[in-house]
């Protein structure tokens, strides 16, 4: 008698890389990973995540890999067990990493459903009239010409080199260009963030362990 073994069949994945170089912008970048996915989706592949590299030009020691997995496994992880949309890192070679959280369509679009009623202008309550405002007992003090530092990547915050250690930028220290002023730790690599002016500190906006974002604001200066 012969024996029939019924076997599921295993569903392949694939994560696609694109390059962004001096000679091939983000949007071409774009249209190639688009039409990898087509064709890994037409083989009856499934796309698990796709993100582009930064780099001046193609460099095979940055292309996916046996060695390349662990570390984009990472990555992903990173972000996706953060409240974070998007995940910017450079390393210490100039290599820039750019992940975005894919976002549900019905999120972006018809916010509103499809025959729900919507008020027009007749329908809107006459605005009510203006009441004169009373003027302020003593006027505000003018707010001081400040600006605001922010994280130039995605990590851990760090105000000292060490526990128990003096913060390197803390308020009312007045800072000269190219001196450190704080730690952040991204993918276990401690990045030290330099300042590119000359300031003094008003104002620290984090605390020290806390996860800060591409572009958040770490500390208010004048």
């Amino acid at each position: 008698m012969k024996e029939f073994v019924i076997s599921e069949a295993q569903v392949e994945t694939a994560i696609l890389v694109g390059l962004i170089t001096q000679t091939q912008d983000e949007r071409k970048t774009k249209e190639y990973l688009d039409e990898l996915e087509f064709l890994a989706e037409t083989a009856g592949a499934t796309v698990v995540k796709r993100f582009t590299q930064k780099l001046p030009a193609a460099n095979s020691v940055t292309y996916v890999g046996k060695g390349k997995l662990e570390e984009i496994k990472e990555y992903i992880s990173l972000l996706e067990n953060s409240s974070l949309s998007v995940l910017e890192i450079e390393k210490e070679d100039g290599t820039k990493i750019h992940l975005e959280k894919e976002h549900p369509a019905q999120q972006i679009f018809n916010a509103s459903p499809i025959g729900a009623y919507q008020p027009t202008a007749t329908d809107a309550p006459a605005p009510a009239p203006v009441q004169p405002q009373a003027p302020a007992a003593q006027s505000a003090a003018p707010e001081e010409d400040t600006k605001t530092v922010n994280a130039p990547i995605v990590g851990v915050f760090y105000a000292a080199s060490a526990p128990g250690k003096a913060p390197f930028a803390p308020v009312g220290k007045k800072v000269s260009k190219g001196s450190t002023v704080c730690i952040i730790e991204a993918m276990k690599c401690m990045n030290e963030i330099q300042a590119e002016d000359d300031y003094e500190i008003v104002e620290v906006l984090v605390k020290d362990g806390d996860l800060v974002e591409y572009g958040q604001p770490l500390f208010k200066v004048k």
